[in-house]
């Protein structure tokens, strides 16, 4: 891994892994200057010691300056291998990918051996393995993004070659190739928490879901002199800012060109900042 500044010249760089094949696919920045790292490792000697066999998901966390705080890995015995990492509204982390295991942390695989699973897990911010869970038939399903939706959801995309086996209610269109698998699946583990994101003191976005729009609303009379929001991606970037006038009740937010995924919004009321979170889908 290696840190660059405005110029370009190197603040400094380190390496991870062990004797064999170690990948990095993803850094994540955190608000508190540390980054978490996503990959892939085969190795299982040097700074990795809890690797489960041919491959696994790789995560770790390092300091300000690269130093290496912690890594886990999670997986079976055969490959495992993750697409995306990403930080849930809960503070936890989500990762997805496809697993061809069925033993050590991976249960539940559909898939014909040599197949594999959509794979999606869920981690606590200190690499804690939460829960777990395959999704697939007997052939191959991938999973290459996934959405967060209200209401403790989680909207999943990936690939499928299975013929209405398994958690694969539909049928295949073409021998040989994938067709595109769409499945929301809900986090149980979060029953009991209630989720406010959408009527903060006053203020609504809707709808959310959201396709090509959103609007946030808010009553006149709590609105004497004017609300300002601001919106940023899932890495924190500030990607719009708008403001509803004074005594007025909504402004829209063209979303048309918004990538899909999840986006969170910022206002103040007073001196306390708010937030909340909205959902884009493109279908």
């Amino acid at each position: 891994m290696v840190k660059l500044d405005s110029s370009h010249n190197i603040e400094w760089q380190k390496c991870y892994g062990g004797s064999a094949d170690d990948a990095i696919k993803q850094i994540f920045p955190l608000e508190d200057g540390t980054y978490l790292f996503m990959g892939i490792t085969w190795s299982s000697d040097g700074n990795i010691t809890d690797q489960h066999g041919n491959g696994d998901f790789w995560v770790g966390k390092t300091d300000h300056y690269g130093n290496l705080l912690w890594n886990h890995c999670y997986g079976g015995g055969d490959q495992d291998d993750p697409f995306f990492i990403k930080q849930a509204s809960d503070g936890d982390y989500i990762l997805g990918g496809y697993t061809l295991s069925n033993d050590g942390e991976v249960s539940g695989n559909h898939s014909l051996s040599g197949y594999s699973d959509m794979w999606f897990i869920k981690i606590s911010p200190d690499g804690t393995l939460i829960w777990e869970q395959c999704f697939g038939g007997e052939m191959d399903e991938i999973l290459n993004d996934a959405v967060e939706l209200p209401g403790h959801k989680f909207l999943l995309f990936g690939g499928s070659s299975s013929d209405n086996y398994g958690d694969v209610n539909c049928y295949h269109h073409g021998v040989g190739t994938d067709d595109f698998w769409l499945l929301m699946v809900y986090d149980s583990t979060s029953v009991g928490i209630i989720d406010k994101s959408s009527d903060l003191d006053g203020l609504k976005a809707y709808p959310n879901p959201a396709g090509d729009f959103v609007k946030f609303a808010i009553n006149p009379k709590e609105n004497i002199s004017g609300v300002r929001i601001r919106i940023t991606d899932e890495m924190g970037e500030v990607i719009k800012e708008v403001t509803i006038p004074p005594m007025t009740n909504e402004i829209s937010w063209d979303t048309s060109k918004i990538p899909a995924g999840m986006y969170c919004y910022f206002y103040y009321v007073g001196e306390i900042r708010k937030t909340g979170k909205i959902v884009i889908i493109k279908l």
